[in-house]
């Protein structure tokens, strides 16, 4: 079983998370929306790789005592991480959409988002 490269994924997924929440922290540091993203990336980083080690350990004791009870098995982690990372990415499309300048005219269709006849 391959336990630690299982934790090694996750780690380097934990790792470039961690990467990403730092370059968004350092970008957005006068925009308080974009704080707010990075720091909410940081802390599903955090709880990545907590889940990752909790995992981690009780396989490396379910192999360790010989069980076939163990959490061998992983329907929850990678669920719960497609599915918290795309509310994570939409929700920083969106700040990133409504940070924009004159972004209030790229999200209403036919308010002067190009195209047409200038205003006279």
């Amino acid at each position: 079983f391959a336990n630690e490269r299982t934790f090694l994924v996750w780690s380097s997924l934990c790792t470039q998370l961690g990467s990403i929440t730092i370059a968004v922290l350092a970008i957005g540091s006068h925009r308080p929306s974009m704080l707010r993203v990075g720091v909410m990336l940081g802390a599903l980083t955090t709880v990545f790789f907590l889940y990752a080690l909790a995992i981690f350990h009780a396989r490396a004791y379910g192999l360790r005592i010989r069980s076939t009870e163990a959490p061998y098995d992983d329907r929850f982690g990678p669920t719960m991480l497609a599915g918290i990372m795309l509310v994570a990415l939409s929700v920083n499309a969106y700040t990133s959409m409504c940070d924009a300048p004159g972004a209030a005219m790229m999200l209403l269709p036919g308010a002067g988002g190009g195209g047409g006849a200038p205003p006279q």
